[in-house]
């Protein structure tokens, strides 16, 4: 997704615009989600900012010059979880060398050893277990009891470790590798943390994450993974701004499988009572809309470029809207807010884009991947009729969301693509995006490949695609 100033007037809308949709199993999802209003941090972030990492390992006097500040064992927390976000980056070396460790079943011993606590403070980086391990060590010398969960995230089935902790007799949920490299693990270094998986409710922490142990769900009636999978990936945005769980998986069981891109700007809280969920809009058919915008004066529609407010009383905006151009989208204007109409949810119109032939599409993607891999130095891979046969079971499988793919030798993705878009310049994006993430990338450019397999499967307007290394 790319965010592109432009629109009618002299309003400033950001559009949401994405050439290419790619749902990849370690996915790059950069999400700067804005916390739900709740308890003020802003001192205990502030004060953490400017402490740096101790040079020997003397937790206790650490944490204690951490917490100074907090009042109570919330405060504490954010201090500790704050602080570990904010300067303990990810590191994705050490996840591209001993990933493929992983899959084949070999124990990264040497992983290990730097992802324990005292290794992580020295070296200022860790993968998810590095992260949950400090965070349970810094809790418990404050007597703060905090577990390692482990499990799977949508967007990457090789296993993730994230937290519990106990706060006032209440078991809360957190990953700090989120917060700290944001969804899918996608920004190098550190930086402003992601506040959305500080403490985030289960209702909404199991959109993205699996524990093992159902108990970890802290939900009421825990759900199986089968349901888990039936709902489509949903950012932070999106997630933060739909009053009620429910709705997304309601969603799903209509139907929908892409849901709006959403964007939650600065100082604002806006709760979804009632909105089409779906990416795709039909024209000519009636929505609803029924919005709850805090520090807004207005909540405008634009629809194919004719734009209009909703109607707003006591508090609430609400509004029927009937698609008439190629997209609706709806803003925000904040109070005392300099850039006028800011938009947070950006609807396509007239249905799901058709992918381009998948034959012609494999051959663009064999092409473009060799590409690239001439450019890294490594040898090209030669199709192999077997690898495509066990390719293409994949692509089904994944297709009908019968299971998890064992992903330890291929690359399976969904692809959709707009209208408008060549198959070359998709199948360019495509490999593009692959090549950005680390994980993948480490694949791609193996030098011990020799051979590729690629097979398709069609399903709902969408082309999933499998990549089988070898």
């Amino acid at each position: 997704m790319t965010f592109q100033p432009g629109g009618p007037g002299g309003s400033r809308w950001w559009r949401l615009r994405g050439a290419v949709v790619i749902v990849l199993p370690a996915v790059v999802l950069l999400a700067n989600a804005a916390a739900a209003a709740g308890p003020d941090f802003t001192a205990i972030d502030a004060h953490v900012a400017g402490i740096e990492r101790p040079v020997a390992g003397n937790f206790v006097e650490f944490v204690r010059t951490l917490t100074k500040p907090a009042r109570n064992p919330l405060e504490q927390v954010r201090a500790i979880a704050w602080w570990m976000a904010s300067h303990i980056a990810y590191d994705h070396d050490m996840f591209r060398n001993q990933f493929p460790k992983q899959q084949a079943g070999q124990a990264p011993l040497e992983a290990i050893a730097a992802n324990e606590p005292a290794a992580v403070m020295r070296r200022g980086k860790a993968v998810c277990s590095g992260y949950a391990a400090l965070f349970v060590t810094l809790c418990g010398t404050i007597g703060i009891e905090a577990e390692e969960v482990s499990g799977n995230v949508r967007y990457n089935d090789v296993g993730h470790k994230w937290n519990a902790v106990r706060i006032g007799g209440r078991w809360q949920l957190l990953d700090i590798t989120y917060m700290a490299a944001g969804a899918g693990n996608a920004r190098q270094g550190v930086g402003q943390p992601v506040a959305f998986y500080f403490l985030t409710p289960p209702e909404l922490f199991i959109f993205s994450h699996y524990p093992k142990q159902p108990k970890w769900q802290l939900l009421p009636q825990p759900i199986s993974r089968r349901e888990f999978a039936a709902v489509p990936p949903v950012l932070p945005p999106l997630l933060a701004m739909v009053d009620q769980p429910a709705m997304l998986r309601r969603a799903a069981r209509q139907g929908v499988r892409e849901f709006v891109p959403a964007v939650v700007p600065d100082a604002v809280n806006v709760k979804l009572l009632d909105a089409p969920l779906a990416r795709d809009l039909d024209a000519g058919r009636a929505y609803e809309f029924l919005i709850r915008a805090d520090n807004c004066n207005a909540v405008y529609v634009d629809n194919g470029g004719e734009k209009s407010p909703l109607k707003q009383r006591a508090g609430l905006f609400r509004g029927e809207v009937t698609p008439a151009g190629e997209f609706v989208r709806i803003g925000v204007q904040p109070r005392n807010a300099v850039g006028g109409v800011k938009a947070i949810l950006d609807y396509r119109v007239g249905g799901r884009r058709q992918s381009p032939p998948a034959a012609t599409l494999v051959d663009e993607i064999v092409l473009k991947l060799n590409d690239a891999r001439r450019r890294e130095g490594v040898n090209t891979l030669r199709r192999d009729e077997l690898l495509d046969r066990v390719a293409a079971a994949h692509a089904r499988e994944m297709s009908r969301q019968l299971r998890t793919i064992d992903k330890s030798a291929c690359l399976v993705a969904a692809v959709d693509t707009p209208g408008g878009v060549s198959v070359a310049d998709f199948a360019g994006q495509f490999i593009s995006s692959l090549m950005h993430d680390g994980g993948r990338r480490s694949w791609a450019c193996a030098a011990s490949h020799r051979r590729l397999g690629v097979g398709t499967a069609e399903a709902e307007g969408r082309t999933y695609f499998c990549l089988e290394f070898q």
